[in-house]
């Protein structure tokens, strides 16, 4: 296939080479295939029927706790100090409550919350261990109870699109959805070496290599919304769209972060494409310098938050980690995910919160973009003296 681009008009000439780059890129065989796994990974969730802890809040866990708090009253009833013994009484009411209610249901959920608050009252107090999981259950039980008709579901296959999808990225390693960016954003940058069509293009280099930046961070962007969609489309024709006010509460930095389904996918997806175009513009300053090192090194930064040492206390940058721009390629550690079962801390640095990790990609955009256009322009005025000093021997 030739792809032709024609040396009319500036502008003309170099959306012709926006265009052919793209054409190359999207049809480059590494790009395919890196995408069509990704896709099928996407799906293993709902192939292996993934559990979602409802086991957490079904009426089992209910009915067990009924039982604990009654032979609690009865055995040490007399002994337990007056506020143990107050709190316990409600612990024992709402949980009676909840075990006579209909599964689910408006009324189980919300006395199943009052259990919860209840017993995190109880830790608050010092009379038990358990840190904040009473209270992330207790505030997903009262988010359920609040919506219109509460579901549940106990596993991957149940799960409606924006559930799935919000499960999906929390359980599958950021860097499976980002990995079809880092092979298009490559495609893209091998092409502007050597005697290849796009450089040797009838355009100025400065062009070529911001037109190539712009398709790359334009495939980037683009990449992680094609990974998803099979998995989307599946869901959706399966179980429907889901309820976008449905509740999602984690523990992170030692603070309960109450949060939907749709809140929760919109942070996703926005931390996935700022991470794609800030690792795509990373890669093309490395292209610059050692052509060969882009993709080894995009794929070493898309690793590196996967591995225990990157957020270990012993490591030397562990007290700036919430800064880095690696940290926030980690999605399920960010924003947290669709899950009933939701008593562990999920961060790997203290303050590497949502909004600091759109400040962190937003400001490593900048930047990345600023040192892209300096170094053309510095490539340019040496090329210019270069030529200069030949032109006076």
């Amino acid at each position: 296939m030739t792809i032709k681009v024609e040396n009319s008009g500036g502008g003309a000439a170099f959306l012709a080479y926006v265009r052919a780059a793209a054409a190359l890129a999207i049809r480059d065989r590494s790009v395919i295939v890196v995408l069509l796994l990704s896709q099928l990974l996407f799906l293993l969730p709902m192939i292996v029927n993934y559990p979602t802890g409802e086991e957490a809040i079904n009426r089992k866990r209910v009915l067990e706790n009924v039982d604990i708090a009654r032979r609690e009253l009865l055995d040490y009833g007399n002994e337990f100090p007056d506020e143990l013994l107050e709190l316990t009484r409600q612990e024992y009411e709402s949980f009676t409550t909840a075990a006579a209610a209909d599964y689910p249901s408006n009324e189980y959920f919300a006395a199943f919350g009052a259990a919860r608050e209840a017993q995190d009252k109880e830790w608050q107090a010092g009379y038990l261990t358990g840190g904040l999981i009473y209270k992330a259950s207790g505030t997903l039980l009262t988010g359920l109870s609040r919506l219109h008709s509460p579901q549940v579901y106990s596993s991957a296959r149940d799960l409606p699109m924006l559930n799935y999808l919000g499960l999906a990225m929390g359980i599958i390693p950021s860097i499976i959805l980002l990995l079809p960016s880092v092979f298009a954003a490559y495609a893209t940058l091998r092409r502007l070496h050597g005697h290849r069509l796009l450089a040797v293009a009838p355009i100025g280099r400065c062009a070529r290599n911001a037109g190539a930046a712009l398709t790359a961070s334009t495939l980037s962007a683009l990449g992680p919304l094609a990974v998803l969609l099979p998995s989307a489309l599946m869901a959706l024709a399966k179980n429907g769209l889901g309820d976008p006010a449905y509740s999602v509460v984690s523990i992170m930095d030692d603070t309960v972060i109450s949060d939907t389904v749709l809140g929760v996918l919109g942070k996703d997806i926005a931390l996935a494409l700022s991470g794609a175009v800030a690792l795509v513009l990373f890669m093309g300053l490395v292209n610059r310098i050692r052509p060969h090192a882009a993709l080894g090194t995009a794929l070493l930064v898309l690793a590196a938050p996967l591995l225990p040492l990157y957020s270990s206390e012993s490591m030397p940058w562990h007290e700036v980690g919430s800064i880095l721009p690696m940290t926030y390629l980690s999605l399920d550690h960010i924003v947290g995910y669709p899950t009933y079962a939701n008593g562990l801390d999920i961060s790997l640095f203290s303050g590497a919160t949502y909004g600091a990790g759109v400040v962190v990609l937003l400001a490593t955009v900048v930047l990345l973009a600023l040192a892209s256009l300096t170094a053309d322009i510095v490539g340019g005025v040496m090329r210019t003296r270069r030529l200069e000093r030949k032109a006076s021997r």
